[in-house]
């Protein structure tokens, strides 16, 4: 059986552990989040930049 010591230990490294997943996967999501982000600002853009063309197109 483990001792008070070693189960203290050992729940604090999972915990760091843990902590440490979370982190990575914090900062992946918000990577994500960020390219998201910017490939709608670029279709935002497009979108506004090919509307005049597409109107002059319908009126021929």
């Amino acid at each position: 059986m483990k001792s008070d010591g070693n189960i203290v230990n050992l729940v604090g490294d999972e915990c760091a552990s843990s902590s440490s997943l979370f982190q990575k996967r914090q900062l992946e999501l918000g990577a994500r989040f960020e390219r998201l982000r910017t490939m709608i600002d670029e279709l935002k853009a497009h979108r506004l930049e090919n509307k005049g063309k597409w109107g002059r197109e319908s009126n021929s």
